[in-house]
């Protein structure tokens, strides 16, 4: 019987494998970006930590101060602030929240739909195989932009709406990625061994085909978080994403676009943020790939 110790020692050095090694070519890149990623979280998750004014309270005397301006109270204003006197720190930090939360959200929920979809398709074959994949050619066969804001207009945009609208966009790359791993996988001779000693096919599709999916599941997760960034960033730029006075990247995008040759900071920032959680995102789960596919390990090791 293996001791709790090895148990805990076999699980660190699993993970050790997994973590790209500090002298492969693409470790910076991944450490970097999850840096920047935990920074981000940490901003999303306690803003009120960093950020010392009202996002949302207006101050017009302080309009389009330039960044590093200190008022005659003693604020501090790191990145200056915008056209109604709101500090454009506090606004990104608190911005961070409502971007990182729709995008998370609806990953994780596109997420579930579109694991599962595609593991029922591409192990089940048949009809269940070729209806699923009608819907997904049905779905991208049109402009997933102009269905949002259609659907937007029609169901809302409280929080959970934008959620929902966000999943339902980000469920199709899961499917077929995870439809097309399935079918391949489950022709395998451990599969098939599998089924030969009386697996259930839950058991089958659990144990043996989801595992074995992970990696481009990580893949996919990456780009697919920035892409729903974007798009929720493309929505509140729109005025059909989070709902003033609620701070968002998009919205604030927005607000300082007729401002740019006045306000160069209120456009500058909150681009970079959008950019930085993007490309944090995509070089994770590269990064990943590349050390969870067994036949890329060797190249970046």
């Amino acid at each position: 019987m293996t001791s709790p110790r090895l148990a805990l020692a076999g699980r660190l050095g699993r993970w050790k494998e997994a973590a790209p090694d500090l002298r492969s070519p693409g470790a910076a890149a991944f450490y970097a970006s999850a840096a920047i990623a935990l920074v981000f979280i940490f901003l999303a998750l306690w803003p009120q930590s960093v950020a010392f004014f009202d996002p949302t309270v207006n101050d017009l005397p302080l309009r389009h101060v330039p960044p590093g301006h200190v008022d005659e109270d003693g604020g501090f204003h790191l990145l200056g602030t915008d056209h109604l006197g709101r500090d454009v720190w506090s606004r990104l930090v608190w911005g961070a929240r409502a971007s990182l939360m729709v995008g998370a959200s609806g990953l994780v929920l596109g997420g579930i739909v579109g694991i599962s979809l595609g593991l029922l398709a591409g192990y089940r074959g048949g009809w269940t195989d070729r209806i699923a994949m009608r819907i997904v050619d049905a779905f991208l066969s049109f402009p997933y932009i102009l269905i949002a804001i259609v659907w937007a207009a029609l169901i809302g945009t409280d929080l959970k709406s934008l959620i929902l609208i966000v999943a339902v966009r980000g469920w199709v790359e899961f499917c077929r990625v995870v439809r097309g791993q399935a079918l391949s996988l489950r022709e395998r001779d451990y599969v098939s061994a599998a089924r030969a000693v009386g697996a259930t096919d839950w058991r089958i599709v659990l144990r043996h085909i989801l595992p074995n999916t992970i990696a481009p599941i990580l893949v996919v997760a990456g780009y697919e978080l920035g892409r729903l960034v974007l798009l929720e960033a493309t929505l509140s730029f729109l005025t059909i994403g989070i709902r003033p006075p609620t701070p968002a990247w998009g919205s604030m995008l927005s607000d300082a676009r007729n401002y740019l040759n006045q306000a160069w900071w209120t456009v500058t920032f909150p681009g970079m943020a959008i950019s930085l959680i993007v490309m944090s995102a995509n070089f994770m789960g590269d990064s990943l790939r590349d050390r969870l596919d067994p036949m890329l390990r060797g190249r970046t090791q």
